[in-house]
Formats: C-alpha cells, sequence, structure tokens
C-alpha cells in the first residue's frame, strides 16, 4: 500500500501528531538555542530584557526538512562547524505573563512548535510588545557523528 503525502487527510493526520509530538532538551544534542527577549510598553519605555539558553526542540525529520531549507534560502551562516540562524520577531500579549516562547510552523491548520525557549516568567500589559531574538545554532560533526540516532 502507498501513501499519498499530497492526501488531504494524510496532510491533517500528520499536522496533528506532529502539534502534540513531544520536543526534547537541547542539551548535548545539535542544536544550541539563545533567546533574547525585551519588553516594551504601549510608548515603547523599557520593561524587561532576558534572555536564555533553556531550550526544547521537535527531534523529526520535519525540523531537519525546515532547517534545510533555510539552508536552501540562503538564511544560514556558517562558522567554526555550525550552521548558524538568526531570527527576530514581535510578540503582543496574549497573556498576563509571558514564560516560554515558541518558534513554530503552521501546518495543515495545527502549529507545530519545532523550538521552544523558556525564559524567567515576566508580566505584561495587554498593549505591551516583546521583541524576541532567536540565535539557533547546529553543530556539523555532532550531526555527522550522531546522524543515525535522528
Amino acid at each position: 500500500m502507498i501513501i499519498d503525502p499530497d492526501n488531504e487527510k494524510i496532510k491533517q493526520a500528520r499536522a496533528s501528531l506532529l502539534s502534540e509530538s513531544p520536543t526534547i532538551s537541547t542539551n548535548d544534542s545539535m542544536y544550541d538555542v539563545h533567546v533574547l527577549v525585551v519588553v516594551r510598553d504601549k510608548d515603547e519605555n523599557l520593561i524587561a530584557v532576558t534572555e536564555s539558553n533553556n531550550a526544547r526542540y521537535l527531534p523529526s525529520k520535519f525540523t531537519e526538512k525546515w532547517w534545510n531549507d533555510l539552508s536552501e534560502k540562503n538564511y544560514l551562516k556558517y562558522e567554526n562547524g555550525y550552521e548558524i540562524f538568526q531570527k527576530e520577531n514581535t510578540m503582543l500579549s496574549n497573556d498576563d505573563h509571558l514564560g516560554m516562547i515558541t518558534l513554530e510552523r503552521e501546518m495543515s491548520g495545527y502549529n507545530v512548535n519545532i523550538f521552544e525557549a523558556f525564559i524567567p516568567l515576566i508580566q505584561m500589559e495587554k498593549t505591551d510588545t516583546a521583541k524576541v531574538q532567536w540565535t539557533l545554532s547546529r553543530n556539523r560533526l555532532f550531526r555527522e557523528k550522531h546522524s543515525n540516532s535522528y
């Protein structure tokens, strides 16, 4: 039996599965994650600054494909055996606090968390904004040595 990857039901089922799949720690993995979060009020006054390396990632072919797509689109820098991706985005407050930041992709109507970073809890007002700077790096040598385990 051959499964058609373009079948809508298959796409939905795959997206649902990925959206519920657990992430694992980036400790002792091929990925390093650093996030810097700057929170400002509606008048651009500084409320908080925090950063963290406490992160998790989705260990799947979906993550690998996403990373390889970054390479094909020339979004990666290469330094000392590392592939580095940087992204900055602004978040509006959906809640009265912020403690986990996600880098996610939409897939067939589901949000799939590729990376999650945990920061010290920040209280936010509805009019506050958080500027999040992600720095993700992948160790190419680690990946080559452990390619069978991913």
